[in-house]
């Protein structure tokens, strides 16, 4: 990059160059609210990156499903459906309660048949100014990007609930698709290091051809826990127990049983005859033993 182009009093060296990794160019939308975690090239600077590509599915909300694919899928189904539109209302909103529009408004490519209203209120606004854009304006950017995607939206912003209108009507990205790896800096030649233009180097490489696929999904309670597990346990019963019936069923219908009548012998029981009660004999004495007991004494 020739130093004509860039240079001046106010910036006498090069600040650098901001690269972005993306699997897929084709959403304007989604280039402009998820890049993140940029790779800086420094004048006369080189990086390598030893990379990884790496998917990851946000199944905490449930209109992304259970899985990668469920997530690719809902995300090609709301981009047909014209349903991620999110930045695009957050800047009508803006719009309203700024009168004025940022510039990222005149930097879009879309479709001005699809979009006549949007272009409607950018036409018949001016480009927010320094400090318009970072009181009033940034705030209804800010909540379009992928890092605050699961930030409550402050109830004390203008218009508070034609944003939250805007998030819900509007799908963010279940899978999102980066390349986070090791960076390494390193010095040019010394025939790069001797001219005043800008000049870097990036050198990319794969440190695995196997993809990494994660899962973010909520952290379950113990009720949670034990309720998935009381729910697990009761439908392997309940299905045991129909296949247990329809099993028993089966066999009753294609080998039914014989019944047999059986003979029991007869016990006859004997009655014990029981032994006859002791008699008991009271005595008394006579009127002589009783006087003569009298005279020992």
């Amino acid at each position: 990059m020739t130093r004509n182009s860039w240079f001046s009093t106010f910036v006498p060296t090069h600040p650098g160059v901001d690269v972005y990794l993306r699997e897929d160019g084709s959403d304007v939308m989604r280039m402009a609210t998820e890049l993140e975690n940029p790779i800086r090239l420094q004048d006369k600077r080189g990086v390598r990156l030893q990379m990884r590509k790496t998917k990851k599915a946000d199944i905490r909300r449930t209109s992304c499903g259970y899985a990668l694919g469920d997530a690719r899928r809902s995300d090609v189904h709301a981009f047909k459906n014209n349903h991620t539109n999110y930045l695009m209302c957050n800047m009508m909103v803006a719009m309203r309660y700024c009168n004025c529009h940022p510039l990222m408004a005149e930097l879009l490519h879309y479709d001005p048949s699809s979009f006549r209203d949007f272009l409607l209120r950018v036409s018949q606004t001016n480009v927010c100014s320094v400090d318009a854009y970072d009181n009033c304006a940034r705030r209804y950017i800010d909540l379009t990007r992928v890092e605050n995607w699961d930030e409550d939206i402050p109830k004390d912003l203008p218009g508070y609930e034609d944003a939250k209108r805007c998030r819900n009507d509007n799908q963010r990205s279940c899978l999102i698709t980066s390349y986070p790896g090791t960076i390494e800096g390193y010095d040019l030649p010394e025939e790069y290091r001797t001219t005043q233009d800008y000049v870097s180097r990036l050198v990319l490489e794969y440190s695995t051809m196997r993809t990494t696929e994660i899962l973010v999904s909520k952290d379950p309670n113990i009720y949670e826990l034990l309720s998935f597990i009381g729910y697990n346990m009761a439908l392997w019963f309940t299905v045991g127990h129909i296949l247990w019936s329809m099993f028993w069923y089966a066999t009753g219908l294609c080998c039914p049983k014989r019944t047999t009548n059986r003979i029991m012998p007869i016990v006859s029981r004997k009655r014990s005859v029981s032994s006859p009660e002791p008699i008991i004999v009271e005595h008394r004495p006579s009127q002589s033993e009783e006087a003569g007991n009298a005279g020992e004494t």
